[in-house]
């Protein structure tokens, strides 16, 4: 299969053309590689599954194997019957990636290492966040047609028993908003789940965009071909409290966030720059109340 994306921005200004021609040239070679030629690192243990789950969960893990295997324990609270969870793999530390494979074998949990882009990944992490979450949903969705599927971070931990159907329900969406100004908003990418059926025939762009001068994360484009076409009064998102370290008593001023009263994320686990045993160790000890 083959699929070319185009921007989404409205009448950007000739700058702004030709850097987003350059950015989507990059977006559309990597939507080229096929899945099958994944696999050369020799420590993927096995192609994209084919079965057709109601369910569809991708977790896109980047750079720390730690999350991950709390993430895991997590998903023992959710009660959808029939379901998959497939890791995708966007790290950039080759070592890292051998550690999160070996791992996903031993767990028995489906792996894929998705194509990278060197040049993409040093513009921006948005960017390589949605040129993978893009790559996954034509490349990974659409061939196996789930009826719902659903993108969530590395570090975000369910909490509490949840049935992610019921969440979507007749909305056909579930997710966390990001916000943005004149009440336009994405949908966060580290907690976005979808009726498949919703997206159908439409141009699923997940890259970040700019409208109005206005930025948008990862996501952003879906913002002009879906977002904006929906009646936000009638619509439910997952609401989120944000709190430092410091006030959950931990001597860390990093901002954590509990989403939906059955979600706790913990942030930013890919990008750290302070002391990460010390990072998981407090994220250890807040999942002790709930794992």
């Amino acid at each position: 299969m083959y699929f070319k994306l185009k921007p989404s921005d409205p009448n950007p200004r000739l700058k702004r053309k030709i850097y987003l021609r350059y950015i989507y040239w990059m977006v559309n070679r990597i939507l080229k590689t096929p899945s099958s030629s994944l696999f050369s690192g020799k420590f993927s243990n096995e192609p994209l599954p084919e079965d057709n789950d109601e369910l569809a969960i991708i977790t896109v893990a980047f750079n720390n194997l730690d999350v991950l295997q709390f993430q895991r324990r997590s998903l023992k609270h959710l009660k959808d019957k029939n379901y998959s969870h497939l890791i995708a793999d966007n790290s950039n530390d080759w070592e890292q990636s051998k550690a999160i494979a070996a791992f996903c074998e031993q767990e028995n949990i489906s792996y894929i290492r998705l194509p990278k882009s060197r040049r993409l990944d040093a513009i921006s992490g948005s960017w390589s966040h949605g040129a993978a979450l893009n790559w996954l949903y034509y490349h990974y969705i659409l061939p196996r047609k789930p009826k719902y599927f659903g993108f969530i971070d590395h570090d975000i931990y369910l909490i509490r028993p949840v049935e992610i159907k019921n969440k979507i329900g007749n909305q056909r969406f579930y997710a966390h908003r990001g916000t943005q100004e004149n009440n336009m908003y994405w949908l966060w990418p580290g907690l976005m789940f979808f009726e498949t059926g919703f997206l159908q025939n439409l141009p699923v762009n997940f890259l970040p965009c700019r409208v109005d001068g206005l930025y948008m994360d990862t996501g952003g484009s879906m913002w002009c071909i879906l977002y904006s076409k929906l009646d936000t009064g009638k619509l439910r998102f997952a609401e989120s409290q944000n709190y430092t370290l410091t006030e959950l008593g931990y001597d860390n001023d990093s901002i954590v966030s509990f989403m939906d009263d059955c979600w706790f994320h913990s942030g930013s686990a890919g990008y750290r720059n302070d002391d990460i045993t010390k990072y998981h160790t407090i994220v250890a000890d807040i999942l002790k109340a709930y794992l």
